[in-house]
């Protein structure tokens, strides 16, 4: 009998191969190890792990940045590969040489959990940072980081893309469930008290969400971030006029800057003492 030349047997690597799977030493390897190093060397090891972790740090809130959350949603989705892979392996399912992404489909039967990218913005961001000053900014942003990292589950990811953008990232979620969960988690942003010159200034935030499909991989993941805040831009639009009926009456939102809030902004005594400070003593 023939065998069809379209489909073939994944085989494991030969003896010596360099496309086989180095093996990784365990934690008490590494400890053991490190513990063996001279001084110096345990210097170097320590500021190049100091190092690494600021790179990918962001300093103000504390969440991992854009090149973490790159590198998670690269590895979220190539564990995904090879779940799908080893499904594929214990059904004997055939796997199509002319389609790379056959064993995603062939997957999709057996599991339809999806990872999903959520894209926060803030409300009223800049006009915090205009009218109450930069700490006011960021201690709202540091309050949002905290919310959206009592928010995670287990095995989610939350990082800041940068100014008032988050990405929110759900675990291994079922399709049917997304809504009520973004929706959860919009919530408990929205309801996130931020205080500033004795007035709660937040108005909360705008959500989208992309669904990783199982034809897109980590070559596609900047697209798929921008499809989640396409979305959010989108949902934005559809929901602005009940945004602004339903308006909370304190804070930023329906009450105009008064001169005596502006003069008590830390931002505008700096403006009035450069401006004071560059008047010659003459005048």
């Amino acid at each position: 009998m023939q065998k069809d030349p379209m489909t073939f047997t994944p085989k494991p690597p030969k003896k010596g191969s360099a496309l086989k799977p180095q093996k990784r030493r365990s934690t008490r390897e590494a400890f053991l190890a490190y513990a063996e190093m001279s001084p110096e060397m345990r210097a170097i090891v320590d500021e190049k792990t100091a190092l690494k972790r600021d790179s990918r740090t962001d300093p103000l809130t504390g969440l991992p940045n854009r090149r973490a959350l790159i590198k998670h949603l690269k590895d979220v989705i190539r564990a995904g590969r090879r779940a799908r892979y080893s499904i594929h392996k214990k059904h004997n399912l055939p796997l199509r040489q002319d389609d790379l992404r056959a064993e995603m489909r062939i997957a999709s039967t057996v599991s339809n959990r999806k990872n999903v990218i959520v894209f926060v913005d803030l409300k009223g961001f800049k006009s915090v940072n205009d009218i109450y000053g930069q700490q006011a900014g960021d201690n709202m942003l540091c309050a949002i980081a905290k919310t959206l990292n009592r928010q995670k589950r287990p095995n989610d990811y939350v990082a800041r893309l940068g100014g008032d953008e988050f990405v929110f990232i759900l675990n291994a979620v079922d399709p049917k469930d997304i809504t009520a969960l973004t929706k959860r988690l919009e919530d408990a942003v929205s309801k996130t008290s931020i205080m500033a010159a004795g007035e709660e200034v937040f108005r909360g935030c705008h959500i989208g969400f992309h669904a990783i499909e199982e034809h897109e991989t980590a070559h596609d993941i900047k697209a798929m971030i921008n499809q989640a805040d396409k979305n959010r831009l989108e949902k934005k639009r559809s929901d602005s006029p009940d945004t602004e009926k339903s308006a909370p009456k304190s804070g930023l939102v329906n009450k105009p800057p008064t001169d005596e809030r502006l003069a008590k902004t830390p931002l505008l005594q700096a403006m009035d003492f450069e401006i004071f400070s560059q008047i010659p003593p003459h005048i």
